[in-house]
């Protein structure tokens, strides 16, 4: 075969492999980004698609995501690279389906987490703050006794809604009914210092950096983690977590709204940073 011949034949080829794509072939570095980001996808589908299973009323949630799920990968070799951003979007909104469904059937927050913190006066960033002595009688003199105990709280702990078991460090006391969520910059205030009180204090900035590093890489989390941002730093503290008093001694943090469905996005945390993001302050 002559050279002509040769290059009309090799051309015929590539006309054909390109036929009915928008842009160049695939396997170009943008292609293989794309192709990398829906297999990310598609497995944190099966992911969630398992841990929603048991709830039955998600069932008509995960049987729509299935079907969004399954355009999205539909001939994705074929694909040009605007197709695959296309089918990427199909991914994104599939998966936060199922990740809202998980967090309706409170299914968010793994359902074994780990041992819960037990608390003890060794436990690293536990402090015990004796009250300052007062008038006789008064919270904080002599015989009075009003102490503070304070524990660090990072990250793990309160995404996973780990207990915390403070048995050990109340000394017989327990903790009162209503524990308050509050900004750490409260944390100061009566409603956190006086005899009887207790408060989770959240820290919205280092929260924020935190949350921003263990999500880098994840796929499909930036918006989300945005509005979660936002609402730290607008003050919905409401909006992302509850105080749950398990018992007289024992309390969890659980993420609620969209945080719990960023924790959904997430995998083990057993590696996350260990800085201090909210601190758990009881006084007595």
């Amino acid at each position: 075969m002559s050279r002509v011949r040769l290059v009309a034949a090799g051309l015929a080829i590539v006309a054909a492999l390109g036929a009915g794509t928008a842009t160049a072939a695939p396997a170009t570095p943008a292609w293989n980004t794309q192709v990398s980001t829906l297999m990310k996808g598609d497995k944190q589908f099966t992911k969630l698609a398992t841990k929603v299973a048991p709830c039955a009323a998600a069932a008509p949630t995960v049987a729509s995501a299935r079907k969004v799920r399954a355009v999205a990968v539909r001939n994705w070799r074929k694909a040009s690279v605007r197709g695959l951003r296309a089918k990427n979007v199909r991914m994104r909104a599939a998966v936060l389906r199922l990740a809202k469904a998980a967090n309706s059937c409170g299914l968010a927050v793994p359902a074994n987490p780990g041992a819960p913190v037990v608390v003890t006066p060794g436990t690293g960033g536990f402090t015990t703050t004796p009250g300052t002595p007062g008038a006789p009688g008064a919270p904080g003199a002599p015989g009075g006794g009003a102490t503070s105990i304070t524990l660090d709280l990072p990250i793990r702990t309160v995404l996973d809604g780990l207990p915390i078991d403070l048995t050990a460090v109340l000394n017989g006391g327990v903790l009162p009914q209503v524990i308050q969520l509050v900004p750490s910059t409260v944390l100061t205030d009566p409603v956190c210092s006086t005899v009887g009180t207790a408060c989770v204090g959240i820290n919205p900035a280092t929260l924020s950096s935190v949350l921003t590093t263990v999500t880098a890489g994840v796929p499909l989390v930036g918006g989300l983690v945005t509005h979660v941002v936002g609402a730290l730093t607008g003050g919905d503290l409401s909006g992302l977590f509850t105080v749950q008093r398990v018992s007289d001694t024992v309390v969890r943090i659980v993420p609620a709204g969209p945080l719990a469905t960023v924790r959904a996005l997430l995998g083990s945390l057993a590696g996350a940073p260990t800085t201090a993001v909210a601190i758990l302050k009881a006084t007595r």
